[in-house]
């Protein structure tokens, strides 16, 4: 049998046992774990084969456990040993802000990862949502206490950024200077027809000069470079901006309308922030992952690929839009917003999952196609409330 023993550390979750003769091949084989938390799959075949050994962590006490897999062949019995580690607390660090409802309205809230401890940071009359953090970890978001949809800073009653429009979706650039926001105005749409759209602002911190990113531009997509459109047929979701780790891009998710259809679910935009009127690039998404129009998404520290939140997954692309690796297979939507870690490991999201968000943290170290294994994954927050937006803070 091998590998033998079958040592699943603390992260861990699947692993596969070759059970074969030595000399004579095996006529029949059947396994039986002495541990519930342990699954094989399947447990019984005939001649050489393989088969999967899964171990679930979930209300196991931290420490290392061990059991052990009872394989019953026509050549004799082996008894194949198995350990793994449960580590205190979630295993991970760092802290995270998201927006809550859990106190009835939604406010502000700061977790520390390791014990999942959680306090308010923001708490007003009205919906404080979608918080954003500087470099030297001041905290931006959105808030609804006053007639519509402004951005503020914490520890402000004033807000930095109000019109008579809704302003939501801020995003700090990573140089700290400056602040994306998503404004919701009235414009033309492909039809001619007056509506209103979310367009892309950005704000200078030096001088307070907001720019808008203009919706007038030809888009070229990536994998169609042949072909281009114009900016005035597609609409920009309602989404948290994604900067590129240099602050010279923005990428945002978009859609079409098309009469009779719903919402056409297109790709992410990138925009340069240094030139308003420039031509857009359209990232195409790979068409496998079901990308809709309220998608948000995230560029990794390596400024080489991006996390975006689609339906059924967090999928994880190139600047190309080619896909790197399905974070997840199942179990997350296109309202997930996924944010990276500073160090690229880790990739917190709040899936919608039985009617409400909680927040989980994806390890992206362990890929499928480099490791045949699946992802650790930790749920941080478990209650009624709807937990959505996480934003990690950056370390001091």
């Amino acid at each position: 049998m091998t590998p033998s023993p079958l040592d699943f550390g603390s992260q861990i979750t699947e692993l596969s046992l070759s059970i074969e003769g030595s000399d004579v091949p095996l006529e029949t084989w059947s396994c039986q774990p002495s541990a519930s938390w342990v699954t094989v799959t399947p447990d019984s075949g005939t001649g050489n084969g393989q088969t999967k050994v899964t171990v679930e962590r979930s209300g196991l006490a931290p420490g290392v456990h061990t059991a052990e897999i009872a394989v019953t062949t026509n050549l004799g019995n082996r008894t194949v040993e198995i350990s793994l580690t449960v580590l205190g607390g979630t295993g991970l660090t760092g802290q995270i802000a998201f927006a809550s409802n859990r106190n009835g309205d939604f406010d502000i809230h700061l977790m520390n990862v390791a014990d999942k401890s959680v306090e308010a940071l923001v708490t007003n009359v009205g919906d404080d949502v979608n918080p954003t953090w500087s470099p030297q970890g001041v905290l931006a978001f959105a808030s609804n206490r006053g007639e519509n949809f402004d951005i503020y800073q914490a520890g402000s009653s004033v807000p930095l950024i109000s019109t008579s429009q809704d302003e939501n979706y801020p995003s700090w650039s990573p140089d700290g200077e400056k602040l994306a926001f998503m404004r919701e105005e009235l414009g033309l749409d492909e039809e001619g027809a007056t509506g209103m759209r979310w367009n892309l602002y950005v704000y200078a911190f030096a001088g307070g000069q907001e720019t808008r990113l203009n919706n007038s531009q030809k888009i070229y997509w990536t994998q169609h470079p042949d072909k281009s459109g114009d900016m005035i047929e597609f609409h920009l979701g309602p989404v948290r901006p994604a900067w590129s780790p240099d602050s010279s891009k923005l990428y945002v998710a978009c859609y079409r309308k098309v009469a009779g259809v719903a919402n056409i679910a297109d790709e992410l935009l990138e925009f340069i922030v240094s030139d308003p009127t420039a031509n857009v690039r359209g990232v195409d998404v790979n068409s496998g992952i079901g990308f809709s129009n309220d998608s948000f998404a995230d560029v990794a520290p390596d400024g080489d690929r991006l996390a975006v939140a689609c339906d059924p997954r967090v999928s994880v692309i190139d600047l190309d839009g080619q896909p790197v690796d399905p974070i997840l297979p199942v179990g997350s939507d296109n309202g997930a917003a996924p944010t990276w870690t500073a160090d690229g490991e880790h990739i917190a999201y709040a899936p919608l999952l039985d009617g409400r968000r909680d927040i989980y943290v994806i390890d992206t170290s362990m890929t499928a196609t480099n490791t045949g294994m699946a992802y650790q994954r930790v749920q941080l927050t478990d209650d009624a409330a709807e937990d959505r937006t996480p934003v990690w803070k950056p370390a001091q």
